[in-house]
């Protein structure tokens, strides 16, 4: 069906190898049968958290034959900075950024791969995404403002509820969910299903963000180059785990990439 060849990459740090694993078989049972494919798993958190290559043997004794590439990176530079890694490496037609809590329905390879293939003029293709209680998460967004990330990660739900519906335009949510989308911005970082060429030529993700808002900033200029669409044929379920509302570290990490985010885009 076809004779395309797709790149996989997914950044890991710290997590097991039971925390991955159902990711990896979703990806697996969703592969279009005669694609022919490569995943790069980038290990950042080895060396800072001084782990053996356990992952790494769990991977290839349970996935025999399995065409990965599992890197251990010299220092962890964030998650565009390893996905990075892969993609400057690849020599695939496709190439799909992926979060390691991802799971694939056994058929959204398929209808990504259909939808590029009627589509040339769309650079980036992004999935219907549920939460693991079957509820579809509002992932087509807006580009962010520093107002909007203020009120959805500090602001008290009282104060959400009052700006409901500047937090649901944010989200598309007066679109239609169940119907194709074109003309995106600001895509979803956990399922990003690219054209490689394009990647490579808008120099893959900016590492100055370590995480949060790299997906923002990579869909901004995607979007100046290429079209970014939206398919509900691709369906993805999502472990949401929001550290950046849960860990200060990680909240502290996300206000940084927004100011940062700001000043490249709406300070200019």
């Amino acid at each position: 069906m076809y004779r395309i060849k797709l790149s996989i990459s997914i950044v890991v740090y710290g997590e097991s190898f039971l925390q991955i694993k159902d990711c990896l078989l979703s990806l697996l049972s969703a592969m279009p049968p005669a694609i022919s494919y490569e995943i790069t798993l980038v290990d950042n958190g080895a060396l800072e958290l001084q782990k053996n290559n356990a992952l790494a043997i769990s991977i290839k004794n349970f996935f025999v034959n399995l065409p990965i590439d599992y890197i251990v990176s010299s220092k962890n530079g964030g998650y565009g900075y390893g996905h990075n890694q892969a993609i400057f490496k690849s020599d695939a037609e496709y190439h799909l950024i992926l979060n390691n809590d991802v799971y694939l329905m056994p058929d959204s390879l398929k209808n990504a791969f259909d939808f590029m293939q009627r589509h040339p003029y769309v650079g980036m293709l992004v999935p219907d995404v549920y939460d693991m209680n079957e509820k579809r998460v509002h992932l087509c967004r807006h580009n962010p403002s520093l107002w909007i990330s203020f009120l959805r990660r500090f602001a008290p739900n009282f104060f959400k509820k009052i700006f409901h519906k500047q937090l649901n335009h944010f989200e598309m949510q007066d679109k239609n969910y169940n119907e194709v989308m074109f003309k995106l911005s600001n895509p979803t970082g956990c399922f990003m299903f690219c054209r490689l060429d394009l990647l490579k030529r808008l120099g893959g993700f900016d590492e100055k963000f370590f995480m949060y808002y790299d997906d923002s900033d990579l869909g901004r200029r995607m979007a100046s180059i290429s079209q970014i669409a939206y398919s509900p044929s691709v369906r993805i379920k999502h472990v949401w785990q929001r550290a950046a509302y849960q860990d200060k570290q990680m909240a502290w990490i996300a206000s940084k990439s927004a100011l940062y985010y700001s000043w490249k885009w709406l300070l200019k």
